[in-house]
């Protein structure tokens, strides 16, 4: 199955309800992203219950690929892996970070009992391996122990994000960095951006995890740069001039003028931009913003997904949710753009009227 790029803090509709009739059109109509999108939301453990309902001589090759390697990954656990790495120290952070991610995403312990565990035994390995000569104690690694973690491999020359992506505690790590400048043109403004292309990738982190790797983080933005997994994207393509750049960078300009501003209004506004930009790609995003929606605000993507199609059906259609996908192929690309661009230009006014120290707005 085809690779797909998401960006940091995505959240995706959950999949369809389990069933106990199995007709031939249940195996038909298995879809298997929408599994991927109710991984994305942190529960694996309805996938196994989805598939534990599943006859093996019924699926076909591509759906029993999927259903080994999640029984091998989930339950049985004795998936080989390949950890992409020698070094023994983070084999072990990962191996951790893995326990953790199983436990949180099959709900097999509650998160903030999960997170001081975690917390815990990264601290006792990090601080074993190295902190214990340098007279810094637990203590003051476990109140901070994500960016001890980081400081220490930054030592090894290996990066480190290991900050919570949607809830769960994150490990995202890389071998290489280069650095590039590009010009981006916004509603608003003009920016030149950094982006860090990422090579030499060991781990994407959870949601490549709970998806073995058919989503994953592509990139992010810092107040200082846009990080980007280079070897996913085609760079001459709207994905990446549209969708990442134009999108990481508006967050970039966000960040500036409204510092306090929540997760759910930047992705608001970021993924408005790519729809005033969009013309290959705009029909691909309507589709995709309207199948991962939800109306959980703390899931920023989905939430910004729900809130861009609730508003683009009212100006353009004049009715409150569209999702067929015909009735959006009827409409071209310069209408999204143009309807887009005025929605953004109305949430801009109703931010400057809250002032720069506004921390939500949509609803």
């Amino acid at each position: 199955m085809k690779k797909r790029i998401i960006y940091l803090f995505f959240l995706l509709l959950g999949m369809h309800s389990v069933t106990n009739a199995q007709t031939d059109s249940t195996y038909k109509n298995l879809k298997l992203d929408y599994l991927y999108f109710s991984a994305l939301q942190g529960d694996v453990s309805s996938i196994l219950k989805k598939l534990d309902s599943l006859s093996d001589n019924k699926l076909s090759k591509e759906q029993l690929d999927f259903k080994n390697k999640y029984m091998l990954r989930f339950k049985s656990t004795t998936e080989p892996f390949d950890y992409k790495t020698k070094d023994t120290l983070l084999i072990s952070v990962m191996k951790t970070y893995q326990q953790y991610w199983k436990k949180v995403l099959l709900k097999k312990q509650p998160l903030e009992d999960a997170d001081k565990e975690l917390a815990k035994t990264i601290t006792e390995l990090i601080w074993r391996s190295y902190y214990k000569n340098t007279g810094i104690s637990k203590d003051t690694i476990l109140a901070d122990f994500t960016g001890y973690t980081e400081k220490l491999f930054k030592q090894k020359n290996i990066s480190i994000a290991n900050g919570k992506t949607s809830d769960y505690y994150d490990l995202l790590v890389w071998a290489k960095e280069s650095e590039v400048h590009y010009n981006a043109q916004l509603p608003e403004s003009e920016t030149t951006v950094k982006v860090i292309f990422m090579e030499d990738v060991v781990t994407m982190g959870w949601e490549e995890f709970a998806t073995f790797g058919t989503y994953f983080p592509g990139g992010w933005a810092t107040p200082d740069a846009l990080y980007c997994v280079k070897s996913t994207y085609d760079l001459n393509s709207e994905n990446f001039k549209i969708s990442y750049i134009k999108h990481e960078a508006q967050h970039f300009a966000d960040y500036k003028l409204y510092p306090n501003l929540s997760g759910a209004d930047l992705e608001y506004r970021a993924k408005l931009v790519e729809l005033i930009y969009a013309e290959k790609s705009a029909n691909g995003l309507i589709t995709f913003f309207s199948s991962n929606s939800s109306r959980d605000r703390s899931n920023s993507h989905a939430f910004a997904n729900n809130c861009v199609i609730r508003d683009l059906s009212k100006a353009i259609f004049h009715q409150d949710w569209v999702s067929d996908p015909a009735k959006w192929k009827s409409i071209s690309y310069k209408e999204i753009n143009e309807k887009s661009r005025t929605l953004f230009k109305q949430n801009s006014a109703n931010l400057q009227k809250a002032g720069s120290t506004v921390t939500e707005f949509i609803n």
